[in-house]
């Protein structure tokens, strides 16, 4: 009967000891759920223990030192992604700034060539003119005669020919 109640009172204090350390072990677990991982002193002291609760305690330290990692991981992470973002946009601004200067500097060079081609159209009108005179001239042709300019073209004839240099 000794044995008995001495079982009793030995199974009675394992079971105190062991309820007292599983409730030491919930406000750690919840400080966890609450994205806490910061440092506990009652989670170290749990850890140290040899039984099934110092097991526990050493599971649940490492699964928050491995949360600790990857939460500064990704905070390392979103910064770098931060500071992409931000070239990203710089960068962005100056093609945009270099398609604006481009679309002006085209709109220039088409004007400029506009004015290019009118002017040489009314050059090439000048020398023409100036070119059928003389060659009629030379030719002793009328300048105004349609055979002449109409030999000129059908012929294909070169300057020298039309000058009548040889």
């Amino acid at each position: 009967m000794v044995c008995f109640a001495a079982s009793i009172i030995l199974v009675t204090l394992f079971t105190i000891l062991m309820m007292r350390g599983l409730g030491q072990l919930v406000p750690v677990i919840e400080k966890t759920s609450n994205y806490d991982f910061s440092s506990d002193a009652n989670s170290d002291r749990l850890e140290k223990r040899k039984d099934e609760v110092g097991m526990i305690a050493k599971a649940i330290g490492r699964t928050r030192n491995n949360l600790r990692d990857v939460v500064g991981m990704i905070s390392t992470s979103g910064d770098s992604i931060n500071n992409n973002v931000d070239s990203l946009s710089t960068t962005i601004e100056k093609v945009g700034s270099l398609c604006e200067s481009n679309s002006a500097t085209t709109q220039e060079l088409a004007a400029g060539m506009e004015e290019t081609a009118a002017s040489t159209t009314l050059i090439t009108k000048n020398v023409s003119k100036d070119y059928l005179k003389s060659a009629c001239f030379r030719n002793n042709k009328d300048a105004t005669s349609d055979e002449f300019v109409l030999e000129i073209i059908k012929d294909k004839k070169t300057t020298p020919e039309i000058y009548s240099i040889d």
